[in-house]
């Protein structure tokens, strides 16, 4: 379990009344349950020109709040029909394509722990298939297979020259 809590509208409220009252952060602290240095931050960050509001505290915590966590790198089209070309068409590999991004110093990179992500949630299926069908992921299991075809041919071949020369 995770002992940090964040402020509530209510505490917001609380510590700014007994601010304006000149209360010190120790005793605000106190009241509250909290370290003074939590009271020092949460004054810090969300006064604007001296003052502090709760009401425009809480609605900056929730701004910042929303631009935390896992950004959504296929949000952009362009990125995500790249891949879909690559993985759909061209039968590349996950790693294929994060490599090939890579190598070209391309203005976009997509991990493919990513790519696996998003072919596992059916963002590169066609619209329409019937109930049951795993879409692209029936693609990837095709390409793996293709990708160990390969390596055993060349293996092979490699093999065979060294034994006839």
């Amino acid at each position: 379990m995770n002992p940090y809590q964040h402020l509530t509208t209510g505490e917001r409220e609380r510590i700014f009344v007994m601010h304006e009252q000149g209360e010190t952060l120790e005793v605000i602290g106190r009241e509250l349950k909290r370290s003074p240095s939590t009271i020092s931050r949460e004054l810090s960050r969300n006064s604007q020109h001296g003052l502090y509001s709760p009401s425009e505290a809480t609605r900056l915590y929730a701004a910042r709040k929303q631009k935390c966590g896992r950004k959504r790198v296929f949000t952009n089209t362009k990125i995500f029909d790249v891949v879909k070309h690559f993985f759909l068409e061209e039968q590349w590999s996950p790693e294929e394509i994060d490599q090939r991004l890579k190598h070209e110093e391309s203005s976009f990179q997509v991990s493919y722990n990513t790519i696996y992500r998003a072919i596992y949630r059916g963002d590169f299926n066609e619209t329409g298939l019937s109930h049951g069908n795993r879409g692209a992921v029936r693609k990837l299991n095709i390409v793996v297979r293709l990708d160990i075809l390969k390596a055993t041919l060349n293996a092979v071949t490699r093999f065979r020259s060294v034994i006839h020369s």
